[in-house]
């Protein structure tokens, strides 16, 4: 799990020119994004990644039949349950990358206990 830390707007451009690059370069079979607010509510997550894959109880099942995926969850405020969501991650999907944003580096390796965290500046 890869996480981006900074600013929104760098943030935002950041994951735009990332996902445009993985797109051209065709680097996922598969590419999903979804915004986190702060106060999550997981049917609209499972809804705007399902959009792109399938609803939310096929979500996990189809995202496993990828050899890769990457899903972006955006602006992210605190703990996101992905295993409730459907989002398979680690041992259980080792093609499924996901991208985390937020303007909080706490909720970043705190609540979601991130190892790596890339804080984005402006230049």
């Amino acid at each position: 799990m890869e996480t981006l830390g900074g600013l929104d707007k760098i943030v935002k451009h950041s994951v735009k020119t990332s996902r445009r690059k993985a797109e051209r370069d065709q680097l996922f079979q598969k590419i999903v994004t979804a915004t986190v607010t702060k106060k999550p509510d997981i049917s609209k997550i499972q809804t705007q990644i399902g959009i792109a894959i399938e609803r939310a109880l096929l979500l996990c099942a189809k995202i496993k039949e990828l050899q890769t995926v990457l899903v972006v969850l955006c602006d992210l405020h605190g703990r996101l349950d992905l295993g409730e969501i459907g989002i398979p991650f680690g041992e259980d999907h080792n093609g499924c990358k996901i991208l985390l944003t937020s303007t909080s580096s706490e909720a970043l390796s705190k609540h979601m206990k991130v190892d790596k965290v890339i804080q984005l500046s402006e230049t």
